[in-house]
């Protein structure tokens, strides 16, 4: 029989992706299987969250799937998939220009958000986009220029791939600031706080009942601690013991993978 931790103090836990469960191609198979545990044995919902907009939520949900969690669309919240949300309920079934991936497109299509490429958006909406070409970047700046909203679904300067670090969409986004001289009329992906308002709202459930899981200091914690929320570092992901010495960011708990939510009296 299995055994069960109603002790255990979080009802709801709010876990980042990359660094966590994967590390570029490499699953972290040790993490994935504490995050079953609780959700399976102990009834903790989960949700997954992360800035990356390049896939969509089906596409996340698949690979969930092939790791063992039952899982649906409704506890995956990407970037993108919350960006077009926020602009459907915000301004009804807009126009936008896109730079970004399938994923991002695919987000703003399920919400009815028109999408064009030749004439001017209601919005200019910007992720990560890795064929990006200075066409397309000049197109998105005479639109900015010229009054359309500029909408960031997040401001990560780099990603980590595969043991290197790539640019990421805050390096578009910062180019874009650059040139036009303006700021992003909405940024979404953390640290802003809209992924982890957004649960709180669906939950209807108390802070202090909540626990967020990431590898980065400067959006998962950030985030976190901007609303109040605890949070907890594992240095699975791009996050070191030295980083965290050199930040002025600090998490509730730092965890050297997530067997420490088993087995580490302060948490249960």
């Amino acid at each position: 029989m299995s055994k069960t931790r109603p002790s255990f103090k979080y009802r709801v836990i709010l876990s980042d992706l990359d660094g966590v469960l994967w590390r570029g191609s490499k699953v972290l198979y040790e993490n994935i299987e504490v995050l079953k545990t609780l959700a399976n044995e102990m009834n903790i919902k989960i949700y997954f969250t992360t800035n990356n907009s390049t896939k969509s939520r089906e596409e996340y949900v698949s690979r969930l799937k092939s790791l063992g969690f039952t899982v649906t669309m409704d506890y995956v919240i990407t970037s993108g998939s919350l960006t077009a949300k926020i602009l459907r309920e915000k301004y009804g079934e807009i126009s936008v220009y896109v730079i970004g991936e399938k994923g991002l497109y695919e987000e703003l299509a399920m919400r009815n958000l028109r999408i064009v490429r030749r004439r001017k958006p209601e919005a200019v909406v910007v992720g990560l986009d890795r064929k990006l070409t200075y066409k397309k970047l000049a197109k998105a700046l005479d639109y900015i220029l010229n009054g359309s909203l500029f909408v960031a679904t997040n401001t990560d300067a780099t990603l980590p791939t595969n043991g290197k670090v790539i640019p990421g969409a805050g390096s578009i986004v910062a180019a874009l600031i650059e040139a036009s001289g303006k700021k992003p009329d909405m940024i979404v992906g953390k640290p802003e706080p809209w992924m982890y308002l957004e649960v709180l709202k669906r939950e209807s459930i108390s802070k202090d009942k909540v626990l967020v899981i990431g590898d980065r200091l400067d959006t998962d914690i950030l985030g976190a601690n901007r609303l109040g929320i605890d949070s907890l570092l594992v240095l699975t992901g791009v996050t070191s013991k030295t980083d965290l010495a050199k930040s002025s960011t600090k998490p509730k708990y730092v965890c050297n993978n997530l067997k420490c939510l088993l087995n580490n009296p302060r948490i249960l």
